[in-house]
């Protein structure tokens, strides 16, 4: 039988913005607990494996450097610039320690105003260029 110990086990606070495309900067809440000690993770090390929203990459090569740590049992952000993704209502956020993944919270989860329908992240289509080479001039 496989048991977690709390100490080193990161958790995912939450994903902002909860809404994203392809390009754009993005910031992952975590709290590293020990996660990110000496013990944990020997210097020179990177600080996480992996950042990924639905399975694809957010690159935070630029942003989170092999030398930082986090501070242990508060909240940091990590920040990456999303991939290209697929259009999704509602993709999982998971950001891959050296000691494992951190644990999602239920603060991640994001809803309408009505409430009735809810996300953890949602990815959109970035639109680069609209060309109309037909049509009418007044629209529609």
């Amino acid at each position: 039988m496989f048991h977690y110990k709390r100490d080193y086990t990161p958790m995912l606070i939450d994903v902002t913005p909860s809404q994203v495309y392809a390009g754009q900067e993005m910031q992952f809440h975590v709290n590293a607990k020990y996660a990110h000690d000496t013990n944990a993770l020997p210097k020179g090390q990177p600080q996480v494996r992996d950042m990924r929203i639905g399975g694809y990459i957010v690159d935070g090569t630029e942003y989170n450097s092999d030398d930082d740590r986090l501070n242990s049992f508060s909240r940091d952000d990590l920040t990456g610039i999303v991939g290209d993704q697929p259009p999704s209502k509602d993709a999982p956020a998971n950001v891959l320690f050296r000691v494992g993944y951190a644990q999602p919270l239920d603060s991640m989860t994001h809803c309408n105003f009505a409430g009735d329908e809810c996300w953890t992240v949602r990815t959109h289509p970035k639109i680069e260029s609209i060309s109309a080479t037909e049509g009418y001039t007044n629209g529609g």
